[in-house]
């Protein structure tokens, strides 16, 4: 079993691609600003550990089940009022 850790850009790039997770789809999943998703997949910031830990447990996911967290995230994501301030 894969250990959590650090990843760089390039890692980080290669396993969002080998789980079908887009940029978008990654910063939904994880509420993470997508300018942020982007810059770790650049390497213009630092990946920090837990990414590695939601990339792990999209492994073990079947896929079908993760494209259902995907979509629905996605919905909430249309649904939800901007916040205020």
């Amino acid at each position: 079993m894969q250990e959590p850790r650090r990843l760089n850009d390039r890692e980080f790039r290669t396993q969002l691609a080998e789980r079908e997770i887009g940029v978008r789809d990654f910063a939904r999943l994880t509420g993470t600003n997508v300018r942020t998703v982007r810059r770790w997949t650049t390497g213009e910031a630092d990946i920090p550990v837990w990414p590695s830990v939601v990339l792990i447990l999209a492994q073990m996911l079947n896929r079908g089940v993760l494209r259902d967290l995907v979509a629905a995230a996605a919905r909430k994501d249309r649904t939800e009022e901007p916040a205020d301030g």
